[in-house]
């Protein structure tokens, strides 16, 4: 079996074979998969898609979160669809990371992972390959439709005004900041943007929220502290950014913490 993936303090990430057998495989099976599968799609970036579809899959096995599972295998029939590809053919994609792992461990371990992509498989027949539609709150000329545009066009200046005026900062963040956050990552799962345009809107709302966290009232010194807690290399934290705003409204205070643990470790002794 091949060794497990290990942080850089020698931890390893995953505690299920499987698991770590797909993360540690995930460049060559995706590689594999896209060259083998007639998807009508470009062979390279349908690669580099899957790779990360992969790499969830491991997460979910470890986990073992289905939905995990059926929401990347989702995205990636409609970002298949947005490249020019037949979606459909993307039904072998559970069935190909089923035979890789079944070529690579014994029976137990693949029982460990093949109810997941067994209901995976069933899944994908009947998701749809067609985006969801954009909320109503990006549509028109109101305040997130403008700082959408704006972040699109790569306009910082403009994209500022368009929120500076508003307030109370918790309101501006639910209803301008988020629906705008949300339309990205569906036009970005349609394959509508490039990556530039991701990363410039990435950074924007990082500033964005830093200014209206700046215009928040200070809590009250006894406020309840919350611990937002992010696991080791997770480098995602828009989320709770965004949180602690929210928060702070409520009259709690969040504090982020860091974790030497990995995320598997931490959810098993939770559950």
């Amino acid at each position: 079996m091949k060794p497990r993936p290990r942080q850089a303090d020698g931890v390893s990430m995953f505690s299920v074979p499987a698991a770590a057998l797909l993360h540690g495989d995930a460049r060559e099976l995706a590689t594999g998969i896209a060259a083998t599968l007639p998807l009508g799609a470009p062979v390279t970036e349908v690669a580099t898609d899957l790779r990360f579809v992969i790499e969830a899959i491991a997460v979910a096995v470890e986990l073992q979160c289905a939905g995990l599972v059926d929401r990347m295998l989702e995205w990636q029939k409609v970002r298949t669809r947005a490249l020019g590809g037949d979606p459909n053919r993307l039904d072998q994609v559970p069935q190909l990371v089923l035979a890789h792992v079944r070529k690579r461990l014994d029976s137990p371990a693949v029982m460990r992972v093949l109810p997941l992509l067994d209901g995976a498989r069933a899944f994908l027949r009947h998701a749809s390959s067609e985006p969801p539609p954009p909320e109503a709150a990006v549509v028109g000329d109101g305040p997130a439709a403008r700082l959408l545009a704006a972040a699109l066009a790569g306009d910082r200046l403009r994209a500022q005004a368009a929120v500076r005026p508003l307030n109370p900062p918790d309101a501006v963040l639910a209803e301008v900041v988020e629906p705008v956050l949300r339309e990205v990552g569906r036009r970005w799962q349609a394959g509508l943007l490039t990556p530039p345009q991701e990363h410039f809107v990435s950074q924007l709302v990082h500033t964005l929220i830093d200014d209206l966290a700046a215009a928040q009232s200070a809590p009250p010194d006894d406020a309840p502290l919350v611990a937002l807690v992010r696991a080791a290399n997770d480098e995602h934290s828009l989320g709770q950014l965004c949180l602690r705003i929210h928060l702070r409204a409520a009259g709690l205070v969040g504090r982020v913490v860091g974790m030497k643990e990995d995320a598997a470790s931490v959810v098993e002794p939770l559950e």
